[in-house]
């Protein structure tokens, strides 16, 4: 009955590192969305627009990076 058990543990700690592999692949997927859609929101806005919320131009990619990855 030990073997069984070992293997049953084996088999859930396996499964549980794809999971993890997963959750890690689809959630920088998910961030790398947020970072595109953020840039490509704002690089559509003219300077004026960008000026008036107090964005320069050559900041977009950080804004657009904080926005999708935090601090």
């Amino acid at each position: 009955m030990a073997i069984a058990t070992e293997a049953h543990a084996v088999e859930a700690g396996a499964f549980n590192r794809i999971a993890g592999i997963f959750h890690a692949v689809v959630t920088t997927v998910q961030k790398r969305r947020v970072y595109r859609l953020t840039l490509s929101e704002l690089s559509k806005l003219s300077d004026r627009e960008l000026d008036d919320l107090g964005i320069s131009r050559g900041n977009l990619h950080t804004i657009a990076r904080r926005a999708a990855y935090g601090a």
